[in-house]
């Protein structure tokens, strides 16, 4: 389901990519692809069959390639370059203007929407510029470093396209993406991120997000506040008295499954990569801590999310103060989470 989510951004992504080509190819004098129809924005023409079926079964697609003749354009070198980076041109202006237009309000669908366009976009022009046949860069790059031959044999292709399918498999590729995702998502958080802060706790605020009486450094949070409708709510606490991790734990726990909320158990990952229902040790800059994470969701197909960490003492790794983070998410924020984290399979499980 997360690959059909992401479809629409897909289609579009890879026909207004590939027609870029065929358009720019005619406008410098090659009108091969023109004759073959590939200047129009009809995804039929640009869709690969197999390309299509291997998005489903290798989670990775391509489109129609577009045809050209160097013969046809009066500077060879110059044109084919212009012609190559017309595609991951368009799909950076794509992207672009999604990320603009998620800056308004919309409708939840069209939000969703202009998120599969914003991120596969992005994607198809990073891609697109790997110096690997069938893809774009194979035919940039060559332009523009001297020495390199600009024109890939035809016969070739498949064999690069195993090439570049074991880069996938072996995480050579992963190098790349996976930072650039990273950055990716920051980008849409920061974009969708609209928050009012408070220090006391506001009237409308949901009954699962409740700091005790003993909490310090209290801080809630309402998310987007330019909305008549907020779409993710957090709270952030501290507690200074020493508390049994176990203990804390079930407190809140035990108060949200009173409220009706059911743990979920992430089938492949857990979102913060931690392993739920367990106490992580972990190191960073300030010492050790240690840190347990969960999340619920409810009938209403809204989550909570629950981390909490204990500083710890360096010598004895006793629990010291205790940073609590809770946030509730309405079911527009779960899609966002859905579109970002496609390979997590939650299942709920009852207490």
């Amino acid at each position: 389901m997360s690959y059909l989510y992401l479809l629409p951004g897909l289609i579009i992504g890879l026909t207004v990519h590939e027609a870029a080509h065929a358009l720019s190819a005619k406008w410098l004098g090659d009108d091969v692809a023109w004759r073959q129809g590939r200047v129009t924005l009809n995804p039929l023409k640009h869709l690969s069959l197999f390309g299509t079926l291997a998005l489903f079964v290798l989670h990775f697609g391509w489109g129609k390639p577009v045809e050209v003749n160097l013969y046809h354009f009066k500077s060879p070198k110059r044109d084919y370059l212009i012609s190559s980076l017309a595609g991951p041109l368009s799909n950076i202006l794509l992207s672009g203007l999604a990320l603009s237009l998620l800056h308004l309000s919309w409708p939840d669908w069209f939000t969703a929407f202009l998120m599969s366009l914003f991120m596969i976009n992005a994607i198809l022009a990073l891609v697109n510029l790997i110096p690997i046949p069938p893809l774009d860069g194979s035919k940039i790059w060559p332009c523009i470093i001297p020495g390199m031959r600009p024109v890939i044999k035809n016969r070739m292709s498949q064999v690069w396209l195993v090439v570049l399918l074991v880069a996938m498999y072996t995480g050579g590729i992963g190098k790349i993406l996976t930072p650039s995702m990273n950055f990716l998502k920051g980008i849409v958080y920061t974009v969708m991120d609209d928050t009012e802060t408070y220090t006391e706790r506001p009237d409308d605020f949901p009954d699962s997000l409740v700091a005790p009486d003993n909490a310090v450094n209290t801080i809630y949070k309402i998310s987007p506040a330019k909305k008549n409708r907020a779409d993710g709510y957090g709270l952030y606490y501290t507690l200074e008295q020493p508390y049994p991790c176990d203990s804390l734990i079930s407190s809140i726990t035990e108060s949200l499954a009173e409220q009706g909320w059911h743990k979920t158990v992430y089938v492949l990952f857990d979102p913060n990569e931690l392993s739920s229902d367990q106490w992580a040790t972990l190191q960073d800059e300030k010492g050790q801590f240690i840190e347990w994470t969960g999340t619920w969701i409810n009938e209403f197909s809204e989550w909570v999310y629950l981390n909490v960490y204990y500083e710890v003492e360096s010598e004895t790794l006793i629990p010291a103060t205790a940073h609590i983070s809770m946030y509730q998410n309405t079911d527009k924020m779960v899609i966002l989470y859905r579109a970002l984290h496609p390979n997590e399979m939650p299942v709920i499980r009852d207490p």
